[in-house]
């Protein structure tokens, strides 16, 4: 199966998924905004899994997934909004780090 294959059925499921929240009296913006990172980060693992992603996708998803769910958690207040600016600034310092490890190559790479 492909890669927009497998991405069509996430998007469905996350649909079915978001409409019954939706019912169930979850704000829409938040479940389309959970959908919409959820989808891509099934975009960027997959991307990792076969080697064609690049440091600025991976970290670009996953800031959007902390300032997600840290905002979700200022709204519930748990979190201070200082608080998750220094947790995306400990993400942004030991992304790198581990994507390096993880074999994902720099975007500023270019092969032949």
């Amino acid at each position: 199966m492909k890669r927009e294959d497998i991405l069509s059925i996430v998007r469905h499921i996350l649909s079915a998924i978001g409409g019954y929240l939706v019912i169930k009296g979850i704000d829409s913006g938040l479940v389309a905004t959970g959908s919409g990172i959820t989808l891509g980060l099934v975009s960027v693992i997959w991307s990792i899994v076969d080697k064609s992603a690049t440091v600025d996708a991976v970290q670009g998803a996953l800031r959007q997934v902390a300032t997600f769910v840290g905002g979700i958690f200022i709204a519930k207040g748990k979190l201070d909004p200082k608080q998750l600016d220094s947790y995306l600034g400990l993400l942004t310092a030991v992304i790198p780090f581990i994507l390096s490890r993880l074999g994902v190559k720099n975007s500023s790479t270019t092969t032949p």
